[in-house]
């Protein structure tokens, strides 16, 4: 198996290495401190009914602390993890930059709201393909149904063009399906033998035989082997790893994030290098967007 010959090593001893910074004692001692505050507003409860008048201006001032106290941390902690990122760039050779309203062709950009945050981007190579990792987070729904969504992405240049292929793993998807849902029913490939037991095929119409091509039965063998808890996508010249539930950057959702780009790009080399494909001249959507909006408004 490819991904068996070949192992990218990293160093991530920036995870493990203690901040010189953070001898904060309330970030450190969080659940102590949040611990404290919840029998504090215990203590308050009880007293309400016997003095209102000391109660709550008691209530007033705990909010306030229990406010500063939940921003202190939170900005304690992202420059705890901006010092983590910038270590484990300068590690191994990558670059960190910030971009909070970055958006590429991945489906995680179309999904949901318009409300898309990146957060900072490593940006390195691997395999001599170059690659940005980040989180990308959005929301979905409104409202009391209002859900915030996290991923890890990454992003990795191909050394050419490819059909739209969207590979959902069933392994991870919510009651209701997949919350990277951009595609129609009609889009979904059904293939043989138990693939389908594992993931939905959704891709391009109009190119089958080049989407069958890439999605041959040695290439979904490694993907149930390798890649049940990832989507994965290809579009233009990209192709994307994304894994749910990454709220920062650490040490097991980087180094899981890396293996799965490994994987696809060491299984992926091998096809493109006598991969062909020509794309059909179609208008963009955005371009078909536009123009209906102008015909729509002249009616």
């Amino acid at each position: 198996m490819a991904n068996q010959n070949k192992q990218a090593q990293f160093d991530i001893s920036a995870f493990s290495q203690p901040r010189g910074k953070s001898g904060d004692f309330f970030v450190n001692n969080f659940f102590k401190v949040l611990g404290g505050l919840v029998l504090a507003f215990i203590l308050i409860g009880l007293l309400m009914p016997y003095n209102k008048y000391i109660g709550i201006p008691l209530i007033v001032v705990w909010s306030i602390f229990l406010l500063l106290f939940f921003s202190h941390t939170d900005r304690i902690g992202k420059a705890r993890q901006h010092e983590v990122l910038q270590q484990f760039a300068k590690d191994n050779g990558f670059v960190l930059r910030a971009d909070d309203k970055y958006i590429s062709s991945g489906a995680v950009f179309q999904a949901g709201n318009n409300d898309h945050v990146t957060g900072e981007i490593l940006e390195g190579s691997l395999y001599g393909h170059r690659i940005s990792v980040y989180v990308h987070k959005f929301s979905t729904s409104s409202g009391k149904s209002r859900m915030t969504h996290y991923y890890g992405v990454i992003e990795i240049e191909l050394p050419k063009v490819v059909p739209h292929v969207f590979i959902d793993s069933k392994k991870n998807n919510w009651i209701f399906g997949e919350t990277l849902d951009v595609f129609k029913a009609q889009d979904m490939v059904e293939l043989e033998g138990d693939f389908n037991e594992y993931f939905r095929i959704f891709a391009a119409k109009d190119y089958d035989v080049e989407v069958l091509t890439l999605l041959n039965p040695a290439f979904m063998q490694q993907l149930i082997q390798h890649a049940t808890e990832f989507e994965l996508e290809l579009i233009d010249n990209k192709a994307f790893v994304y894994v749910n539930n990454v709220i920062i950057l650490s040490q097991v959702s980087v180094m899981k994030m890396f293996e799965a780009a490994e994987f696809l790009i060491l299984d992926l080399d091998k096809q493109l290098d006598t991969f062909k494909f020509k794309p059909l001249e179609k208008m963009p959507n955005h371009i078909q967007h536009s123009l209906y909006k102008k015909i729509v408004s002249k009616i």
